[in-house]
This record gives C-alpha cells, structure tokens and sequence, in this order.
C-alpha cells in the first residue's frame, strides 16, 4: 500500500483525506497552520513519510510550497497537482516541473467538489501524467473510494484546461448574480466550451480534452455548485462588491497576458470578464450569448 501526504489541510486537503480513508489508506497532513490543525506534522516529515504527496493548496501558493520542499524532496516522491490556476511560473504543471524537476508527477483533475466528496457523493477524475505507470499508481489508490478516475498522458493540457474552466465559471457567477437564468447558462456554456477549446490551440495545447471530465465535466459541475469560490466571486462582480480570491481571479491576468494582443479579441467571453473585472458594467456578460 503506498504511502500518502497531503499538503494542505482545506476543503479540498479534507476532501481527498476522506477519499483515501474509504480505501483504508492512512494519510498523513502537513499545514502552514499548524496551530489551528494540531494534527499535522512539519513538512519534512511528512516528504520522509510519504511515497505519493498531494499538494492541495492554491495557485499563488504553490511555488512557496515547492520551494520550501527542494532541499527534502525525494527522486521516489511523485507529486500530485490539484490547484486549478497560473501563477507568474505558469500553470500547476509548468511549476511542478520547474521546480521539482526531478520528481515524476500526476495532475488530478474533474468534476470533484469537496462538499460533495465530505459528503460522501460519488466524484470523477483524470489523472494525468507522463508516466502511464505514475497516472495508474495514482489512480490505483483511489479503487474502493467514490472517486472514479480515468488515466491520460498529457498533464500540461489537463493543468490548463483545469485553470481555464475555473476563469470562465467566474461569468457563470456573474451571470447568476445577475439573474439571467438557466436558458442564459446553457447557452453560455456551449459557448464557453468552444471557446476554451479554440485558446488552448492558440497556445499550442492539445483541445480534444475540454470534452472530458477535466473539462466539460468540472465546468457544468462547477457552475451549478453554491459553494464555488468562483461562483460566489462572479457573484459578487454582477453586485458590485469587493469579490473574495479565487482561482479563476488569480489566473484571469496570466492567461490575458499569454495572448498576443491582437488575438484577444478573438474571445470575446474571456475578454469580457477580464473587463468587468477591471470595473466595467457586469451587464456586459448578458451580450456574449447572441
């Protein structure tokens, strides 16, 4: 049985820490607070503990993480990214990569809400991974759990298309915070799904996966979700108050910045909240569904 190390002790940390003990798999959790989680080691202890470390914390907070891991990181370690943003290094994946270059990594990612997984509702996933043998070692820990994994071999894509969706779930908010209705919502997202496909071809990644669980999956599951910080971020856009962090908000002027300027208006959705969240009037999401 491989051992297991959560990096973060959040909703999502939680969340996977509840997949893991319906397989009877024992994890072990490192926090930077460990005052208000006493029950998490250093994180030393936990790289010397575990041969599989998830690494539950968001975009921003990422490259702090590794960085303080370098000088304990084990060639054995395999890495598991599961924020869905881009910082200033990149994506999940581009900072796995740069940062811990030596270590074999997986992306998970999928319709996988937290509150539904602590809930004990059943969740879907890609793990995505260079390594075919990494993406099934990964995945093979969840067999017996509620979470359902599929297998690919392109992390980068994955990494992306996890960060994207979450951009694009924040017009999902602003269009709910505005009450234009379900009718408004379906044809959004069509919309949103094309897309998503067109700019990760501008980026020279593979789109074919946008029709995935790591996908179209997660930006149904998450648009119709209450508890997204997304959604209550887009929310907060379409009513005029200060909107909490989110993945989609920390991510939204890396992958601005990613397109040459003479392309950007070629999504007219991405532009449009980029926009808005730059002060302009939210009633302007209503107009990229023609």
């Amino acid at each position: 049985m491989e051992k297991t190390g959560i990096i973060g002790k959040g909703a999502f940390g939680e969340a996977i820490g509840h997949l893991l003990h319906e397989t009877d798999t024992r994890a072990i959790f490192c926090d930077k607070n460990q005052d208000l989680h006493p029950d998490t080691v250093d994180l030393k202890t936990l790289i010397d503990s575990a041969d599989i470390i998830f690494l539950a914390v968001p975009s921003w907070s990422i490259h702090t993480v590794l960085t303080g891991a370098k000088e304990f990181l084990r060639k054995e370690n395999i890495l598991v990214g599961l924020s869905k943003g881009i910082n200033n290094l990149g994506t999940t994946s581009d900072n796995i990569e740069k940062l811990a270059p030596d270590n074999n990594y997986a992306i998970l990612s999928g319709p996988m809400l937290a509150e539904d997984i602590i809930n004990s509702k059943q969740a879907s996933a890609i793990v995505s991974s260079k390594s075919d043998n990494v993406a099934k070692k990964v995945a093979g820990i969840f067999e017996g759990s509620r979470l359902l994994c599929k297998t690919t071999s392109n992390p980068k894509a994955v990494s992306m298309i996890g960060a994207l969706k979450n951009i694009y779930v924040l017009g999902s908010g602003i269009g709910r915070g505005l009450d234009l209705g379900n009718s408004w919502q379906g044809a959004y997202l069509t919309r949103a799904v094309s897309e998503m496909q067109s700019l990760l071809t501008t980026i020279g990644l593979p789109a074919q996966l946008v029709h995935s669980d790591a996908g179209i999956g997660d930006l149904l599951a998450t648009s119709i979700s209450d508890s997204s910080q997304n959604i209550r971020a887009g929310k907060s856009l379409a009513q005029h108050t200060e909107p909490n962090n989110s993945e989609g908000l920390s991510s939204l002027p890396f992958i601005y910045k990613m397109l040459p300027e003479n392309r950007q208006g070629h999504f007219p959705i991405l532009k449009t909240i980029f926009e808005i969240v730059r002060g302009e009037n939210p009633q302007k999401i209503a107009l990229v569904v023609k």
